[in-house]
């Protein structure tokens, strides 16, 4: 990918993996919050949970914007509007995006045929980060939001 913006970034270190976030300059405080939250959290988690990370770095979160059109781009980057549903459906993406640094990228398939597994992987470990940082009660929901999509 290419981006071409004014950006603002952040770097800093999670147990010596280097974490980057790049958002536009207008957006840098609540930006750099957005992603640096809820990708700290999940570092963490999956490192203790599953295993180390294996890279030497993290793939670099990214805001992305809208097209001359007015269309959006990239609506998985895209910083939400500031409302709660926004804001935790924003942090689910981040958290299941994280989730492929182990499954998708670390684990990958043999065949495209079996490409679902990665996605099914990264689902299952964001409501797994869910219920260990929200509580049982939202895996639940999460269960339940996934079984009426």
């Amino acid at each position: 990918m290419l981006g071409v913006a004014r950006f603002a970034a952040a770097r800093r270190r999670r147990n010596g993996t280097p974490l980057e976030t790049w958002v536009f300059h207008k957006d840098r405080d609540a930006g750099f919050h957005d992603f640096a939250v809820p990708v700290k959290e999940a570092m963490a988690f999956y490192s203790e949970f599953i295993g180390p990370f294996s890279y030497e770095a993290r793939q670099r979160a990214v805001q992305l914007g809208e097209r001359r059109d007015g269309g959006r781009l990239g609506h998985l980057l895209q910083r939400p509007e500031r409302d709660r549903d926004a804001s935790v459906r924003w942090r689910n993406v981040i958290i299941h995006e994280i989730a492929h640094q182990w499954w998708g990228n670390a684990v990958t398939e043999k065949d495209w045929n079996d490409v679902w597994l990665s996605g099914g992987f990264a689902t299952y470990f964001t409501l797994l980060f869910i219920e260990h940082a929200y509580g049982r009660d939202a895996f639940a929901d999460g269960l339940r939001d996934l079984a009426r999509r």
